[in-house]
């Protein structure tokens, strides 16, 4: 089976979020700057807090066979999808945020959905699809187009039993 890409769409929330936090951040800094060393080295721990939320941010999720790859600005993630338990569409993911981002560069982390944690990969919080993978929660923000490719997991282990 060959690999499908599934960009990660940005939503007008997110771009807005993104836009408020990173001009308050950039007012801070001019404030930090002219005011001392001490809220200077504040500014630069909350800015590099910032850049590494950047580099963690999930831009696409690519599905060969039954694995997953969430490819991030930097680095990826293999999630194997063998063995899924269900699928679902979720139509908000609401403010279940545990640990990551609840719409800085997009919504991604531990978050709580319908009452279970759940590793959320997405840029928007909307037309979500779950998926539970042997005890575990997944949430990817590629709306519906992903859920044949994971149906055809889901075939592809039917039939080898």
């Amino acid at each position: 089976m060959s690999e499908k890409e599934y960009r990660l769409e940005v939503s007008t929330s997110t771009k807005i979020v993104t836009a408020v936090a990173l001009t308050i951040l950039a007012a801070f800094g001019v404030y930090c700057l002219e005011s001392g060393v001490r809220e200077t080295l504040l500014f630069s721990f909350l800015a590099l807090a910032v850049f590494l939320l950047f580099l963690m941010m999930p831009t696409s999720i690519a599905v060969d066979g039954c694995t997953l790859t969430v490819k991030r600005v930097v680095g990826r993630t293999r999630i194997d999808v063998s063995g899924i338990e269900r699928i679902e569409v979720i139509e908000e993911l609401g403010r279940g945020l545990l640990l990551g981002s609840a719409g800085l560069f997009g919504w991604y982390g531990v978050f709580v959905v319908r009452g279970e944690t759940a590793l959320v990969y997405s840029r928007k919080e909307r037309d979500l699809v779950l998926v539970r993978v042997r005890g575990r929660n997944y949430v990817f923000g590629t709306g519906t187009s992903i859920i044949s490719q994971l149906k055809r997991c889901v075939q592809s282990e039917g039939s080898r039993t």
